[in-house]
C-alpha cells in the first residue's frame, strides 16, 4: 500500500470517528444521563437534590437505569459524595450508605461512579 493511500485511509478513519460532542476532562461520558447522590448518614439521602429515604433513591435509580437501553447503561453515570455538613455521630452512617450505594449501583449494572 503506498504512503498516499495509507494517509487517505487515516484521515478517513479519523474523520469518521470525530464528533462534535463536548469532550470532559473527567473520563466520564454522560451521554446516557447522569444522577446525583449525596449521602445523609441518617437512612436519608438526596437524588439531584431531593431528599428521600434511602431505598426510595435506590428504587429510582433502578427505574431510570432499568428503562434505559444496555449499551446506554454504559454511558450513565452516578456521582455520589457524602453530605459537607455530617456530624461525628452521623459518619459511622455515611460510611454504611456509601457501601450500599456502591453494591447496589453494581448490582444495576451502572459502571461509571464519580465519588465527589
Amino acid at each position: 500500500m503506498s504512503r498516499a493511500r495509507m494517509a487517505a485511509c487515516a484521515a478517513a478513519l479519523l474523520t469518521a470517528c470525530a464528533s462534535d460532542a463536548p469532550v470532559r476532562g473527567d473520563g466520564f461520558d454522560d451521554g446516557a444521563g447522569r444522577a446525583k447522590v449525596e449521602i445523609l448518614g441518617d437512612n436519608f439521602c438526596r437524588l439531584d437534590g431531593e431528599r428521600m429515604p434511602f431505598d426510595a433513591m435506590v428504587l429510582r435509580l433502578r427505574i431510570r437505569v432499568r428503562a434505559l437501553a444496555p449499551a446506554d447503561r454504559l454511558r450513565f453515570v452516578v456521582a455520589v459524595a457524602p453530605a459537607r455538613d455530617v456530624d461525628e455521630g452521623a459518619r459511622v452512617g455515611v460510611q454504611r450508605d456509601l457501601d450500599r450505594i456502591v453494591q447496589q449501583l453494581n448490582v444495576m449494572d451502572v459502571v461509571q461512579v464519580e465519588y465527589l
